[in-house]
């Protein structure tokens, strides 16, 4: 008793019966794997940076409110004695930032640029910072070093009322 098999394709009949063909795709997954996984290196070091760099730009950020903060806390004590009038010390103001951002480097990076603003009432601080990438930036080397920048604005809680100057401040 004979079973027979229906009537197949031709690539399918030779695939059964143990032959082969120039057209056979047999072996291909051994080609293909080495490239899926470059493929997958590749961006999986790459998204590692991406994440450095949101992290980096993050903590100089919080950096610069916190230097703007302080900053605002140096208060020209002669200018309250004398008139009552809460304004914040430009040059200690401006001290307290350099000091702080100054150094200041983590997670391989440094600042490069600062830039400051003040009056009676307010502090601008913009500053740069470079940052070395670990992974993807690492391997290939000519673009392993990247630019965040973080900008705050701080003013004073009070003692706004009735001083002529504006908060529109730009760095």
């Amino acid at each position: 008793m004979s079973i027979k098999l229906p009537k197949l394709p031709n690539k399918a009949t030779e695939f059964l019966e143990g032959g082969s063909s120039l057209n056979s795709e047999s072996g291909s997954l051994i080609l293909l794997s080495p490239m899926i996984a470059v493929l997958s290196i590749t961006l999986a070091s790459l998204l590692i940076d991406i994440n450095y760099l949101y992290i980096a730009q993050a903590a100089l950020q919080n950096r610069v409110e916190v230097t703007a903060t302080a900053a605002t806390n140096n208060l020209d004590t002669t200018a309250y004695y004398t008139n009552s009038v809460l304004v914040i010390n430009p040059s200690s103001a401006q001290g307290i930032a350099n000091y702080q951002l100054d150094n200041f480097s983590g997670h391989d990076y440094h600042i490069e640029n600062i830039k400051m603003a003040v009056n009676s009432n307010a502090i601008c601080i913009d500053a740069t910072a470079s940052v070395n990438l670990p992974a993807f930036g690492a391997i290939l080397g000519a673009i392993n070093q990247w630019q965040v920048r973080a900008r705050s604005i701080a003013t004073l809680a009070s003692g706004l009322a009735g001083q002529s100057e504006n908060l529109a401040l730009s760095c």
